[in-house]
């Protein structure tokens, strides 16, 4: 079962707790189209998408902000948090949009009415939820049916009377044909014949029939929280000194080379983040075009970040963050050299060793002193012979 929750009026109900503007119509307009609306405005027949200019025309009395970048991150992350208390796979689709993965509740409209009470209790937000098979119910129950949860059985006649512009998944060209070959409603298109599907849409006709029943294998994909690894030191008093700032940057990015090497993982995106001792603070986050991961790599990208702070006061706190992980079986296993050495080599070994076999199977490595002798003239006879 997957659920969907929405947060419709985010913006435009931050927008209007944060300027005291409780009972008044709101919305938020990106380069005059309006995005969001409180309830007040939707009542003045205000709707997303329409000019500010009609908009001001049907209510003079609205008030209008324009949509700012990254202003309503922080309210919907509140959101996200709550949904990770409930459930375990979070799919974030956009500002104020995530699925989740309702797999194994034993009551899934219980679970959803649950976590959208704890999500308005925590942003103070409108919270819409439903559930279905598939994403694309669950999408539609929270807009035409908040809070509840259609089985797999009934999710074909729930679809029935709704337009098929409700199949979002659809590109707009293929809503548009379906449109123009008289099928106005999912009900209708459920009975047509494939064979006729397929003369206008070819390969595409299967997944169109499929999504008209409710029908969708896209599984929810763990996107929340986002993968990333951080470390931070604080400096209590202050730290001015460039020469020792220079070596707690190594010190941390030795502690971050060795999470990702532990974690067989690469990044592709660092960010580097100072406090200042005065108050205030200064970040900088840096898209790598190919990913890294070794020591040396990553110390030079946050030695060029380093130099853009233009640092002209003593710190508070240094974090650094690495984003974007990805998992890689092919890295050099680290046993001897690359950073100063933490263990035995005998333990590193055999740690290595540990990593050869998850990747590979359990028994795909093992100590060449392990081997009997036998196997071991085998082993060496074929790779002088250059056998793989």
């Amino acid at each position: 079962m997957v659920g969907f929750l929405s947060l419709p009026r985010l913006a435009a109900e931050m927008e209007a707790r944060n300027r005291d503007l409780a009972g008044i119509p709101v919305a938020v307009h990106r380069q005059g189209r309006i995005l969001s609306l409180t309830a007040e405005a939707e009542g003045e027949r205000i709707t997303l998408g329409m000019k500010l200019t009609q908009a001001r025309a049907l209510c003079p009395m609205i008030e209008a902000f324009p949509f700012v970048e990254g202003r309503y991150e922080a309210l919907w992350h509140q959101a996200l948090r709550v949904c990770v208390t409930h459930v375990s796979v979070v799919e974030p689709v956009g500002l104020g949009e995530a699925f989740l993965d309702l797999a194994g509740a034993i009551a899934p409209q219980t679970a959803l009415q649950e976590i959208a009470k704890d999500v308005r209790q925590a942003t103070g937000c409108t919270a819409e939820v439903g559930a279905g098979p598939s994403k694309l119910v669950a999408k539609i129950v929270s807009r035409k049916a908040p809070g509840e949860a259609i089985s797999a059985d009934r999710a074909a006649r729930f679809l029935e009377p709704l337009a098929v512009q409700w199949l979002w998944p659809l590109d707009e060209r293929v809503l548009d044909h379906l449109q123009a070959l008289g099928l106005s409603r999912i009900g209708e298109l459920q009975r047509v014949p494939h064979l006729r599907l397929a003369e206008h849409f070819g390969a595409e006709a299967r997944r169109i029939a499929q999504l008209a029943k409710g029908i969708d294998d896209s599984p929810v994909e763990s996107l929340y929280p986002p993968r990333v690894i951080s470390v931070r030191e604080c400096f209590p008093g202050g730290l001015a000194d460039s020469e020792s700032a220079a070596r707690v940057l190594r010190h941390l990015v030795n502690s971050l080379a060795e999470a990702l090497r532990e974690r067989q993982e690469l990044c592709q995106r660092v960010r580097l983040r100072v406090e200042w001792a005065e108050g205030g603070e200064r970040s900088r986050t840096h898209p790598l075009r190919v990913p890294i991961g070794c020591e040396e790599d990553l110390l030079s990208t946050f030695r060029w970040l380093w130099s853009r702070l233009e640092l002209t006061e003593p710190l508070e706190a240094l974090e650094l963050e690495v984003g974007d992980l990805q998992r890689t079986t092919h890295i050099q296993l680290d046993l001897f050299g690359g950073r100063p050495l933490r263990a035995k080599t005998k333990e590193r070994l055999f740690k290595a060793l540990e990593q050869a076999r998850q990747c590979c199977g359990a028994g795909s490595a093992v100590l060449g002193t392990q081997l009997e002798i036998p196997r071991r003239e085998r082993m060496l006879a074929a790779l002088d012979h250059g056998v793989p």
